[in-house]
């Protein structure tokens, strides 16, 4: 990234007269025809963009991190609406601004903006990988020990790091991407030095649940430990969970991976990213996975709630038999101390409620007009969902 050589940059000012295509109406019939939102926060984007584009090198961009904006007075299409960026610090790689949009009549709306200068091609990995688009700039770095995105945000593109001929990891992508084992095996033995990509064809494996794939892979040392995000400190386990891989679960876990590590602000472990992200065919498999490869199926969230708790919200009866089959625990309770039986009658779930009760729960519904037995009968038990039913 091109150095600072100023403390504060310069200010920059983008003038407009609204257009009809400007207006809140545009976007929805049941807004006024007055400027909206949105329009003001592009104008904002473009003048705070504009005072950092003297310091952006070749193959870089600068992109908006945060916003906070106040809307404070109407505007009419043909006013003209100035908005100008003041440049307020420096912190790393983030650039803040104070930004302030005025018409003839005064204060129309503020803002602090952050930005960040990014790498081009990081930038646009980090939107295709999210969409599991197969091209190639997957394989760009990712984050390693210690790193986080605005560290790779430093790092030259792949045809900046020694990699000679761009074709061949075209090839090599295709390969890891359709599972053709034998030309990954090609790819590998072509004298090529395909090292700088074996850990991003790592994370792409994962995803695509290649297991094949991810055992060649780790045999050539790609790193199963790098972790996917350091700043919430998900694990590729917590990846492939959340995509059902279920077949590559078992590897990650042999190769050193914990299945009870707890990542994100939320304390999710994998098992809990795979019944949160699953549905429909596969989402037990990919449970019964985990469990088979040592996941607890009572290890608990920040909240306290475990996977059988997780079963009775949503209603999942075959989710509840298969932690059950492992030895999930029907008497732990909430913080506002419901069992998962009690929170599955809150819930209006029957088919869960079926389940536990078979299964051995205690029918009780502590202060309610009948058991559990007689609700599934069609009593009403006096237990209210709203409120009660939410986390925790």
């Amino acid at each position: 990234m091109s150095p600072f050589n100023r403390k504060l940059l310069p200010d920059t000012t983008r003038t407009r007269v609204v257009t009809s295509s400007m207006l809140a109406s545009k976007q929805t019939t049941l807004a006024p025809a007055l400027l909206a939102t949105s329009s003001l926060i592009e104008l904002m984007e473009l003048a705070t963009g504009e005072a950092l584009e003297p310091f952006i090198a070749l193959g870089e961009t600068s992109v908006v991190a945060q916003i906070s904006m106040t809307h404070s007075a109407p505007v009419q299409e043909g006013v003209s609406v100035a908005v100008t960026a003041y440049h307020t610090r420096t912190e790393g790689v983030r650039q803040s601004f104070r930004v302030v949009a005025t018409d003839p009549g005064g204060l129309v709306a503020e803002a602090e903006v952050s930005r960040v200068i990014i790498n081009d091609a990081l930038i646009m990995l980090r939107a295709k990988v999210r969409q599991v688009v197969p091209l190639f700039d997957r394989f760009a770095a990712v984050p390693g020990p210690g790193e986080d995105v605005l560290d790779l945000c430093m790092k030259p593109p792949l045809g900046q790091r020694g990699l000679k001929d761009e074709d061949c990891f075209h090839g090599f992508h295709d390969a890891v991407q359709s599972g053709n084992i034998e030309s990954i095996k090609g790819w590998l033995a072509s004298g090529e030095d395909l090292s700088p990509l074996l850990d991003g064809a790592l994370y792409v494996a994962v995803i695509e649940g290649r297991a094949e794939v991810v055992t060649l892979l780790l045999e050539q040392g790609a790193n199963p430990k790098r972790l996917v995000d350091t700043s919430q400190r998900e694990t590729l386990l917590h990846l492939a969970a959340k995509h059902g891989s279920m077949d590559v679960i078992p590897i990650l876990c042999r190769s050193g991976l914990d299945p009870n590590a707890g990542a994100y602000i939320e304390q999710l472990s994998p098992i809990h990213c795979a019944i949160n992200n699953l549905v429909g065919e596969g989402h037990d498999r990919t449970v019964k996975a985990l469990l088979d490869s040592g996941a607890n199926p009572n290890c608990t969230d920040d909240e306290n709630w475990t996977c059988l708790r997780y079963a009775a919200n949503i209603g999942d009866d075959c989710l509840a038999e298969l932690l059950l089959d492992y030895k999930a625990d029907l008497t732990d309770t909430t913080m506002k101390g419901d069992t998962p039986l009690q929170l599955a009658v809150r819930q209006g779930r029957k088919m869960v409620v079926s389940v536990l009760l078979r299964r051995g729960a205690d029918p009780g519904l502590k202060d309610a007009r009948c058991n559990a037995w007689e609700w599934l009968e069609g009593r009403d038990s006096g237990l209210y969902s709203v409120g009660r039913c939410l986390r925790p």
